[in-house]
C-alpha cells in the first residue's frame, strides 16, 4: 500500500513538473525557432544514461559523414558512455530547458523507444496539437519477437525483416508505417570470437515484468522464483562446471538491465562470471562469445546476424507468456529449444564439440529472415529518414 502510494505521489509529480516545463517551452519556443541551432533539427535519445545502441551508431554514422545535419544527441554528462561520444557541442542534457525546446522544434525525433527522444514519452500525446508537426521515428532497442504495447504509437517503426513487419501488426500497430532498413548497431557486429585463446558461452537471460525494474521484489520472494532458482541451478550445475573447466571454457553471465539488482546473488564455479552493464558493453560480449544461451531475449537476432549457434531456454514459458508478453504463437526462427537443464547442458556441450558452428538449417534461416545481412545498416536508416516528409 506504501509502495503503491509512494509510487503514485512520484509520478503525479513528474506529470505536473512535465506539464509545466512542456508548457513554457512552447512558448520560449516561438521566439527560437529562427535560431540556427533549431533549424532542420534531428533530435536523438536511447535512455538518458546510455549510448550504445542504434541511436548511438546513427548519431555517430551522421557526424562522421554528414557533418552538414543539423543533429542532437540526449545524454546525461554523467553517462558512462559520455566519454566515447563525439561532438560533445552535440549532446543535450536530458530533461533539460534545451531538450524540451529541440523536440518541440526539431524535424526528426528519432529513439530506441517510441516516443523516446521526448522528454515525456508517451505524455507528449497531451501537447499534440500545439506542437509542430515531426517525423517520429522508432528505431527499436532489438528486433521484435513477441507481441508488445504500440499504446497508440503513430510514427515510423525501423524493421529488418518483413516477418518482423507482421509482429507489429498482431500487436496493433495500425499504421503499417515501416522502414525496413535494419538496425544501425547491425553495421558493428563482426565475430571476435575465432580471435580469443578461450571460449566465452554467454548466457543472457531477459527481465520478468513481476521482478525487477519498477517492482519492489524482496530478496525472498526473489530467490522463491523460477528465474532465480533455474539460472542459478544451472550456474552450479556439477556437470556443466566440469565440461567448462576441462575445456578452459569460461560462462558469462549477464542479465537484463532490469535485473542487475539481483546479479549479486548468483553464483558460480571459478570460470563462471556474474557481469553487469557497468563491466561490459552488450555488443561487445555478443562479439567475442562463440554461444548463446538465453529464454526470450531478442539478442538472439543479434548472435544469429553473426551466424553463431543460439540455444534457447523458455523454462516458464507460461507465465512469461501471461504476465510479461503476449505471445505471437511463433517460435523463434533460429536456435535450439532446450525443454530442461538437462537438455540444455547437453546442448551447450554437442555445440561445443561441434566447435560452436552454427548449422547449415540455421545459416538459411537467417539468410531468409534478414532482409539485410550487410553492414549498411546506418547508411539506409540515414537516406531514408532524410527523404522522410519530402515527398
Amino acid at each position: 500500500m506504501i509502495t503503491t502510494l509512494k509510487k503514485a505521489l512520484y509520478y503525479g509529480w513528474w506529470l505536473i513538473r512535465f506539464v509545466a516545463k512542456m508548457s513554457i517551452s512552447l512558448v520560449l519556443s516561438v521566439a527560437l525557432r529562427h535560431r540556427d541551432e533549431y533549424k532542420n533539427l534531428w533530435l536523438i535519445m536511447e535512455l538518458p544514461q546510455e549510448a550504445r545502441d542504434n541511436g548511438y551508431w546513427l548519431y555517430k554514422y551522421i557526424i562522421d559523414n554528414h557533418p552538414e545535419i543539423n543533429v542532437r544527441y540526449v545524454l546525461s554528462d554523467k553517462s558512462p558512455d559520455y566519454a566515447k561520444m563525439p561532438a560533445k557541442n552535440r549532446i543535450t542534457k536530458p530533461y533539460s530547458w534545451q531538450h524540451y525546446i529541440s523536440y518541440i522544434l526539431s524535424t526528426r525525433s528519432i529513439s530506441t523507444h517510441m516516443y523516446g527522444a521526448c522528454p515525456g514519452r508517451y505524455y507528449v500525446k497531451l501537447f499534440s496539437v500545439l506542437i509542430p508537426n515531426k517525423e517520429e521515428v522508432f528505431l527499436q532497442h532489438g528486433v521484435l519477437a513477441n507481441i508488445i504495447h504500440t499504446r497508440g504509437f503513430s510514427g515510423w517503426a525501423v524493421v529488418s525483416s518483413s516477418s518482423e513487419e507482421e509482429y507489429f501488426i498482431d500487436s496493433g500497430y495500425t499504421e503499417k508505417k515501416f522502414l525496413r532498413t535494419g538496425l544501425c548497431r547491425f553495421d558493428n557486429l563482426s565475430d571476435s570470437s575465432k580471435e580469443l585463446s578461450h571460449k566465452t558461452i554467454l548466457i543472457m537471460p531477459t527481465y520478468r515484468s513481476w521482478l525487477g525494474g519498477f517492482v519492489q521484489t524482496d530478496l525472498r520472494s526473489f530467490r522463491a522464483d523460477d528465474f532465480y532458482k533455474k539460472w542459478q541451478s544451472l550456474l552450479t550445475n556439477k556437470d556443466l562446471n566440469s565440461f567448462i573447466e576441462g575445456h578452459g571454457y569460461k560462462i558469462i553471465f549477464y542479465p537484463h538491465r532490469q535485473m542487475q539488482q539481483f546479479a549479486k546473488y548468483f553464483s558460480g564455479s571459478d570460470n563462471v562470471e556474474i557481469a553487469t552493464k557497468d563491466d561490459y558493453d552488450v555488443q561487445e560480449l555478443l562479439k567475442k562469445s562463440s554461444l548463446l544461451v538465453t529464454d526470450y531475449s531478442s539478442v538472439f537476432y543479434d548472435f544469429s546476424y553473426m551466424k553463431k549457434p543460439v540455444l534457447l531456454y523458455p523454462f516458464d514459458k507460461k507465465r512469461f507468456y501471461t504476465d510479461h508478453h503476449k505471445s505471437s504463437g511463433k517460435l523463434y526462427p533460429f536456435g535450439e529449444y532446450c525443454q530442461n537443464e538437462d537438455m540444455l547442458v547437453e546442448q551447450i556441450k554437442k555445440s561445443a564439440k561441434n566447435n560452436f558452428k552454427i548449422s547449415k538449417k540455421d545459416i538459411s534461416r537467417v539468410e531468409e529472415f534478414f532482409t539485410y545481412t550487410d553492414t549498411d545498416n546506418c547508411k539506409r536508416n540515414f537516406e531514408t529518414i532524410r527523404e522522410l516528409g519530402l515527398k
